[in-house]
């Protein structure tokens, strides 16, 4: 982590900047309560109810004079917008969802899950690091931002949708994507995860294809297997090749190499993870990813089973050729020699990257610096957000991600953003559209 020394800061940022960073800090309690509340609201997807969320943030922006306007394809699927004007010429499009995944078992939560308990600096509750903890903060931005001379900022658009956790083009942000309400010169998605006071960029997603393999066996009683023709078995088989995927190596681009070494850097610096955890974050840039997420087959205890089906999550690096991994996998999945083998792959998709030498990102590192007085890590999504609609419908909006979730903890029990995050992104927020230029 690269530390800017106070003096030099203080050459850097210009003194309405820093004002500002300072009425970012003095709202601190502001931000965790806006947080702790938003937490309360049980968004669990599915059914992914938004609307006493969504009417919250309407009020919360009536209350300072931010226009705003909903969204609605489906009942109880809210979307909302808040708008500051600004001067200067361009546009920012923050990015945000308000649905979260379900607790699970409550038993296993140290706090109601959806009590948005305070303590130990961190706001506890499902949703809190992915991502109510961003939403917070850029309610926040959008206050203060509202109250700055708009001849100091460019234009911000403050964006919550539903059904990012189910995928969101049906009533989220695909379908405002698809639909033309996504208008600006910039997105800064707020599905971004960082160590506490490590302040990273996500400059793309990874991509990946969902692949399912479904063997045909023959059935038979289970005292007399040889009978039969064991579909599980043959699964079992073909998936322990399919594994090998990941031995293979993946082809980058030249301008994306450092950003993979930083990530690998970011991730090895990290003292909460282990030995084994921090050797998978090295692989992961080098290589596929091959997860057995679902797995079915059999109908009793003592039949032999005539089918089984498995589902494989393979994720891969933006920057790299994704048709001779489609290749490899198939090639794998003949080696393993088992017949009667369906397979079906979905996608593939690339993901996206912007570059890391781009005017978007370069400014989005300068906001950050100015704000926090540290430079960031530049690195790449590993799972999935709702920016891949604004690259699918092809709106030529440069998509970056910044906020304030704490990395490994999204879709955890006893789920957590911690205090120092929410401030560090509530600033980086409200600094942006001050150093924006279009």
């Amino acid at each position: 982590m690269k530390m800017i020394s106070l003096s030099r800061l203080a050459d850097l940022r210009p003194t309405f900047i820093d004002e500002v960073v300072k009425r970012v800090e003095a709202c601190e309690d502001e931000v965790v309560k806006l947080c702790s509340r938003l937490v309360q609201f049980p968004t669990f997807n599915p059914p992914g109810i938004t609307t006493d969320c969504v009417k919250f943030i309407e009020e919360y922006f009536e209350r300072w004079g931010i226009r705003s306007k909903i969204y609605q394809n489906k009942e109880g699927k809210l979307n909302i917008c808040g708008e500051v004007p600004g001067e200067k010429p361009g546009k920012i499009l923050y990015l945000m969802h308000l649905d979260v995944v379900p607790e699970g078992d409550r038993r296993l939560w140290t706090y109601d899950p959806y009590g948005g308990v305070i303590a130990d600096g961190k706001v506890y509750g499902r949703g809190a690091c992915d991502m109510k903890g961003s939403c917070a903060a850029a309610m926040v931005a959008a206050k203060i931002l509202s109250q700055l001379d708009p001849e100091k900022h460019c234009s911000a658009e403050f964006w919550f949708t539903c059904d990012e956790e189910v995928g969101s083009d049906e009533h989220g942000a695909g379908w405002l994507a698809r639909t033309g309400r996504f208008k600006a010169d910039v997105c800064l998605e707020g599905d971004c995860f960082m160590f506490p006071g490590r302040p990273a960029i996500d400059i793309g997603m990874k991509g990946g294809m969902g692949t399912v393999r479904k063997t045909f066996g023959k059935a038979a009683h289970g005292s007399q297997p040889h009978m039969g023709d064991n579909a599980i078995d043959k699964l079992i088989r073909v998936l322990a090749y399919a594994k090998r995927l990941e031995e293979y190596p993946l082809e980058i681009v030249d301008e994306m190499k450092p950003v993979y070494e930083a990530c690998i850097k970011y991730y090895d610096e990290q003292e909460t993870l282990t030995e084994e955890q921090k050797a998978g974050f090295k692989r992961i840039w080098r290589h596929p990813t091959v997860s057995l997420n679902l797995i079915k087959g059999g109908v009793k205890t003592n039949v032999v089973p005539d089918s089984a089906e498995a589902y494989l999550d393979i994720r891969i690096c933006p920057g790299s050729n994704l048709q001779p991994i489609k290749e490899q996998l198939l090639k794998l999945i003949a080696e393993s020699q088992v017949k009667d083998v369906e397979v079906k792959i979905s996608g593939p998709t690339g993901g996206y990257y912007e570059p890391p030498n781009s005017k978007p990102v370069k400014q989005l590192i300068k906001t950050v610096e100015l704000a926090t007085g540290i430079t960031p890590t530049l690195k790449v999504e590993t799972g999935g957000n709702d920016a891949i609609y604004i690259k699918k419908y092809g709106l030529n909006i440069p998509c970056l991600g910044f906020g304030a979730g704490d990395e490994g903890l999204l879709h955890l029990t006893n789920e957590y953003v911690s205090i120092e995050n929410l401030v560090i992104c509530a600033k980086v927020y409200t600094v942006f559209p001050l150093v924006y230029a279009k």
